[in-house]
C-alpha cells in the first residue's frame, strides 16, 4: 500500500475536483488539496471567479481536516468548506 504523501513546511498542492464537473448544479470548489502550515496539514479549496468586469481570480478557503467529508473550519464563525 502507498504511503500518503506529506508536504514540507509551508507547501502544499491543488488538485482539479472532479465533482465539480460531475455535480455542477452545487457549488463544489473548481480545486482543492492540502498544505502544511506550523507544522499541521490544513485543507485548502479554491473556486474559479469572475469579476464584474470580466477578470477572473481564484476565491480561497482553508480548514482543519475532519474524519469524514468536510474539514472543520480554523475558526468556528466561519463556514467550513469540502
Amino acid at each position: 500500500m502507498a504511503e500518503k504523501y506529506e508536504h514540507e513546511e509551508s507547501k502544499g498542492s491543488l488538485w482539479p475536483n472532479d465533482k465539480a464537473k460531475e455535480e455542477p448544479h452545487v457549488d463544489h470548489p473548481s480545486l482543492k488539496g492540502t498544505f502544511k502550515w506550523k507544522g499541521e496539514t490544513l485543507e485548502i479549496a479554491a473556486w474559479t471567479n469572475e469579476t464584474k468586469t470580466g477578470k477572473k481570480y481564484l476565491g480561497l478557503q482553508v480548514g482543519h481536516p475532519r474524519s469524514g467529508k468536510n474539514p472543520k473550519a480554523i475558526d468556528d464563525s466561519l463556514p467550513s468548506f469540502l
